[in-house]
């Protein structure tokens, strides 16, 4: 499934906006990659002030990692909900992954046209 250039930009003012509202800042960039049922958001420049402080002083990106995640998996109906008015997608799954040396997070998302479920 490809996602057309508006879309794409509706996906990423969404996660901008989600990252701005949940950390208090957004991310430098926001690229979107869909492919077959995959949808994959890479932002850069996503870490706070104290996250790149605590990683340079720890080289430890465990809390980090953990804390993103849980705060990510708690707004997993707001995904829900945008993808699916915005986008006429149904969210399946997602993850996400953080990468403390680069800067930078990953959002996964597993997704179905809303018309294909109303086909089966």
């Amino acid at each position: 499934m490809m996602l057309s250039g508006k879309d794409r930009s509706k996906l990423c003012a969404f996660v901008n906006s989600y990252m701005r509202s949940v950390l208090g800042r957004g991310p430098r960039e926001v690229k979107v990659v869909s492919q077959g049922d995959s949808i994959e958001v890479i932002t850069t420049g996503v870490l706070t002030q104290i996250e790149k402080t605590y990683y340079r002083l720890y080289r430890d990106a465990t809390l980090i990692q953990k804390l993103r995640s849980e705060i990510f998996k708690a707004s997993f109906a707001e995904f829900q909900e945008m993808f699916a008015r915005e986008l006429g997608l149904e969210l399946l799954e997602l993850s996400s992954e953080t990468n403390c040396e680069t800067d930078s997070r990953s959002f996964f998302f597993k997704v179905r046209r809303l018309d294909e479920q109303s086909a089966e």
